[in-house]
Parts: C-alpha cells; sequence; structure tokens
C-alpha cells in the first residue's frame, strides 16, 4: 500500500491543530486552578487570624509607634 504523502498533509495538520488547542485549554484550567497553601503560608494566615480575634476581644492591644 502506497501513501499519498501530499494527501496526507492536511488531516496531520488539523490534527496537530486540535492537539495544540487541547493542550493549550488544558493548561488554561490548570493555571486557575486553586493550588493548596505551602505549610508556612497556612502558618502565617493563622496567626494573622489568631491575632485579629484576639485584638476584637480586647485580648491584645496594639503597641504604640
Amino acid at each position: 500500500m502506497d501513501l499519498n504523502t501530499y494527501a496526507l498533509e492536511p488531516y496531520v495538520e488539523i490534527r496537530l491543530r486540535q492537539l495544540r488547542s487541547d493542550a493549550a485549554r488544558g493548561q488554561l484550567v490548570a493555571s486557575l486552578q486553586r493550588r493548596p497553601l505551602g505549610l508556612r503560608a497556612a502558618l502565617a494566615l493563622a496567626l494573622l487570624r489568631m491575632g485579629r480575634r484576639l485584638s476584637r476581644r480586647g485580648l491584645v492591644v496594639p503597641r504604640a509607634a
């Protein structure tokens, strides 16, 4: 069986375009997903929240500059 490469070329180009658009869509979706926080960032946020709660209750008073 003999393949005509000139006739096959448009089909290959179409398939490559489809694959590239699928890859671009996949990268876009992956970039929009939230990534989990690291331990350091989670600890920092927890400390900030704790400080806000304590300051609302009057247990912690900010220092004068």
